[in-house]
């Protein structure tokens, strides 16, 4: 769902082809208002990957989620355990990835 200034909403199963008729789903996910490099939309509970730099940064994956409090970040595991966050003003510096569904993954 995409909702304009106006409050006209449109819809689209995948991102291409937007009309007025709505389409019935369980739940839904926060935008975030960026895009990666494939110029997907990124949501709330999406697993992104950096597009640019090293290949072992490349490979880690962040997931996205939003506070009230803090908006949008995204955050990791390191390899001792501990919490990376990126804050939503670090997050637009990047060319992201979409790399999965964060709830769909094994834990």
């Amino acid at each position: 769902m995409r909702e304009e200034v106006t409050g006209q909403r449109f819809y689209s199963r995948e991102g291409l082809w937007w009309s007025g008729r709505k389409i019935k789903w369980s739940q839904r996910d926060r935008c975030t208002g960026l895009r990666d490099i494939d110029d997907k939309w990124l949501h709330e509970g999406d697993i992104i990957r950096f597009a640019a730099g090293a290949w072992w940064a490349r490979r880690r994956e962040w997931l996205i989620l939003c506070d009230k409090e803090h908006g949008w970040s995204a955050v990791r595991n390191g390899l001792l355990g501990q919490a990376h966050v990126l804050e939503e003003p670090q997050m637009q510096l990047q060319a992201w990835r979409w790399s999965g569904f964060g709830w769909n993954r094994p834990v």
